[in-house]
């Protein structure tokens, strides 16, 4: 060979080297010998913690395939190769499931299948890289680990390591459904770690996840290791399985199995089942009983406190399962024969929350219109116990208060006509407790039907009862008229004739009449013109009573607030602090102003409470200074205080945006009115707090504080109008996209310090993905523009959703960043967001 040739060659070798040196993935594909492959994988994946090859991770990828495809022999290969693509798992799982599918999975398992002995070479593929797939393609995933948990059988100490990988994944990982015999594997396989199998099996999705974990609890025989024993027992693991079943969805199935569980010899299991069993939707925080034998003996032979318990839980469990006849059979005799009321009390309540057929409301209705027997049924109801089953109320026949009430008002005993009265006004209270009561987040549907069902009762019943109970304000008999006094005291009065009548009670002889009347007057709902003047007259006239003369001036309150002829007054004692402190407390604790009221309030107040408003400091950070200032706030209501709680939230709202929009006030003076605000998500108010926002970051008068906690209400759209409005200014996007850092930094420190620093600023949500590629279409080519605009939309935010990942890749928003990433500046414009969207540890190195 010509020395001249034989130089052109070497220069040309030396020439291959160097840009495989310099580009480590064209190394990678040009090496062909076993010890070549390791050493270029080796170099490639120390090159991609370093930042290197961003928008090439399916082509590392493929070359990873071909090189495994032949299943390797040398395990050194195989470790450089994982090595290599452990940076770039999430963003090849992001950009090509299937072929992440491919490498991370069916190729490793493929070849642990051809060589099973080579497990230590090929599991750390599926075990470290396959997790990747969790949020991108999980049913591969699931697949792949029931397969790799079989071939983990042929070997010791492999289900363990598949266990204890598992337990590595973040909290919030899902885990996809597990086979039976999956289940055993880890159970068997668990060792010191079996501890861990209660939070690993409740990370399982829906029913395997449910089915997980009773079959853990169901497992008498777990067998502890002696060093965990020491910590924790099978009791104790298997109460802890229970517990994590909180908040799931129980089918029939599994609530037998949780009943069967409650019985359990183990204390610990007993009771986190019948816990389970209590917090189940539809009980109403009541757990049935599990097993009606011991409560049908005890109702059958018990003394009086067993029968009454008994037939309690029966009740309880009827209403759950009503077609059980044994328990139906036993709670009939019991209403009927048994000697104790309590015991019948309960028996009835069951049976009539549970529609029976036999015992009903209209065989209640009819014992009290016939006269004999009437005494045994107001007993009855009177000691039906409180909170009363909703189904009981829904079934409550409208024409029970009615009939009560013409017992009342009838020519019977007093004391009966007193119980009637009382009666009555219980089936109101029945009703009333449901718009209280609590209810499990599973029932909001249930919950918001009782409400509705409760309000419309409600409605029903007090246009049915009140002119009839308002004219027993007026009977002979002074307990019946304190009896109907005391009912608008539970509840209020709705019709302006009744805060009449009531006015009038409060002169009545009987000093009990008087006190409730007064009481009474503190909750009317609506007042004829001039009342308030009228009770101002009352009040002055005084009374020997220290307590009704309380009342009156708390009624005085109520009176004020509902007059329509006392708007000057109300404002008066709002606004220029008219009246002592009392009337000041009892409006800020009773009156509620309609809309139109409160709008009028709001406008007589004028530039005073403004002012009022722009002058008063935020409360101080101190925390003694802060509860001095809460303290005084309580004991004499500032005007404020009192309109905050006076008047609905959208009227002050809207008011606040109003005089927020004067452009005579400051800055400073118009964060001070919008500090005050309560909502912000309406699309009125919205759009106006997006104007303002704009305004001021424009003016450069936007600090972190403000942009928390008042533009922070309005979500991922205070983004969109920054970046929208400043779409041509470079320097005012980089000026929000600095405020927006700030307010994060801010939020940090205040949560560090205890201070609720909340979520800070917004991050953007799938809704709002498309609208981010058409904004990064329109700015990926100008780097001016696209590095300010990338940190305001807060791009990074969305690598840490994996969903969000994989719908930025579909949407073009990843690709238009890659894209960007090539032209002059480009890379340093999107450095802040790319490693996050595709998974990457490491910002991209730029040069």
């Amino acid at each position: 060979m010509r020395p001249a040739r034989l130089g052109g060659l070497v220069l040309l070798i030396l020439a291959g080297a160097a840009r495989g040196a310099a580009d480590p993935v064209a190394a990678l594909a040009s090496a062909q010998e076993p010890g070549a492959v390791r050493e270029t994988a080796l170099r490639l994946g120390g090159a991609l913690e370093r930042g290197c090859c961003f928008g090439r991770e399916s082509e590392i990828a493929g070359l990873a395939a071909q090189r495994l495809a032949a299943c390797p022999g040398d395990g050194a290969v195989v470790a450089a190769l994982t090595a290599a693509l452990a940076p770039v798992a999430e963003a090849v799982a992001i950009e090509e499931p299937a072929l992440a599918r491919r490498v991370f999975l069916e190729l490793p398992l493929a070849c642990l299948a051809r060589r099973p002995e080579a497990w230590a070479d090929y599991a750390p593929l599926p075990l470290e890289l396959g997790p990747a797939l969790l949020f991108h393609d999980p049913e591969a995933f699931a697949q792949a680990l029931g397969r790799l948990l079989a071939l983990a059988r042929g070997g010791p100490g492999r289900a363990a390591a598949v266990l204890e990988r598992l337990s590595a994944l973040p909290a919030a990982s899902p885990l996809p459904p597990l086979a039976p015999a999956d289940l055993e594997a880890l159970v068997q396989a668990a060792g010191n770690d079996l501890y861990r199998l209660p939070e690993l099996f409740s990370r399982l999705p829906g029913r395997a996840g449910t089915q997980a974990l009773l079959y853990l609890a169901e497992r008498r025989n777990l067998s502890v290791p002696p060093e965990l024993a020491r910590w924790a027992d099978a009791g104790a693991i298997r109460a802890d399985a229970l517990r994590a079943l909180a908040g799931r969805d129980l089918d029939p199935q599994a609530r037998g199995r949780l009943e069967r569980l409650a019985a359990d010899p183990d204390a610990r299991v007993a009771a986190a089942a019948r816990d389970l069993l209590r917090q189940a939707p539809g009980t109403g925080g009541e757990a049935p009983a599990t097993d009606p034998r011991r409560s049908l003996q005890a109702l059958a032979g018990g003394d009086r406190a067993a029968r009454a318990e008994a037939a309690r839980a029966l009740a309880r469990y009827l209403l759950a399962r009503p077609a059980d006849r044994q328990v139906r059979a036993a709670l009939r005799r019991a209403a009927e024969h048994d000697p104790e009321l309590w015991v019948r009390a309960q028996a009835w309540q069951g049976l009539l929350a549970s529609r029976d057929e036999v015992f009903t409301w209209q065989r209640l209705l009819s014992r009290l219109r016939a006269g004999p027997g009437r005494e045994e049924v107001l007993a009855l109801l009177a000691a039906f116990e409180t909170p009363v089953p909703s189904a009981l109320v829904e079934g409550l026949p409208e024409a029970l208060p009615g009939t009560l009430l013409a017992l009342a008002a009838g020519t019977a005993a007093p004391r009966l006509r007193i119980e009637a009265l009382r009666t009555a006004r219980r089936a109101g209270e029945w009703a009333q407790d449901l718009l209280s009561r609590a209810y499990l987040p599973e029932e909001a549907a249930r919950a918001a039907a009782d409400r509705a069902r409760a309000r419309a009762f409600l409605e029903r019943f007090g246009a049915a009862t009140e002119p009839r109970v308002r004219t027993l304000l007026a009977d002979p008999d002074a307990a019946l008229r304190g009896e109907a006094a005391a009912w608008f005291v539970a509840i209020p009065a709705r019709e302006p004739a009744t805060a009449e009548a009531l006015l009038a009670a409060t002169e009545d002889p009987d000093p009990r009449v008087r006190g409730q009347a007064a009481m009474a007057l503190a909750a009317v709902g609506a007042v004829p013109a001039g009342f308030g003047a009228r009770l101002e007259a009352r009040l002055g006239r005084g009374d020997a009573d220290p307590d009704l003369a309380g009342a009156l001036r708390r009624a005085s309150a109520a009176a004020l607030c509902a007059d329509p002829a006392a708007r000057p007054r109300l404002a008066a004692v709002v606004l220029h602090r008219a009246g002592d402190r009392a009337l000041r407390q009892a409006l800020a604790a009773r009156c509620r102003l309609e809309a139109g009221a409160a709008r009028a309030l709001l406008e007589a107040a004028g530039e005073g409470l403004v002012r009022e408003l722009t002058r008063e400091e935020a409360p101080a950070a101190d925390g003694g200074r802060l509860a001095d200032a809460l303290r005084r706030a309580e004991e004499d209501p500032p005007p404020w205080s009192l309109v905050a709680r006076m008047t609905p939230a959208p009227v002050r709202d809207a008011w606040l945006l109003a005089r927020a929009r004067d452009p005579a006030l400051d800055w400073r003076a118009r964060w001070g009115l919008l500090r005050r605000l309560e909502g912000g998500g309406e699309p009125g108010v919205a759009e106006a707090l997006q104007a303002l926002l704009v305004a001021g970051v424009r003016a450069d008068a936007v600090g972190p504080a403000e942009f928390l906690d008042i533009f922070g209400r309005l979500g991922y759209g205070a983004v969109r109008a920054l970046a929208e409005a400043f779409a041509d200014d470079p320097q005012a996007l980089a000026r929000a996209a600095r405020l927006l850092e700030r307010a994060a930094d801010l939020a940090s420190r205040r949560a560090a310090a205890g201070g609720g620093g909340g979520a800070g600023p917004p991050r953007p949500g799938a809704g709002d993905l498309p609208w981010i590629a058409r904004q990064l279409q329109g700015a990926q080519a100008e780097p001016r523009r696209l590095g300010p605009l990338v940190r305001l939309l807060r791009l990074y935010a969305l690598g840490q959703d994996p969903g969000l990942q994989r719908r930025a890749w579909e949407e073009g928003i990843t690709p238009r960043l890659l894209e960007a990433m090539g032209r002059p500046g480009g890379c340093e414009a999107v450095r802040p967001a790319l490693h996050s969207l595709l998974g990457r540890m490491v910002p991209p190195r730029c040069r």
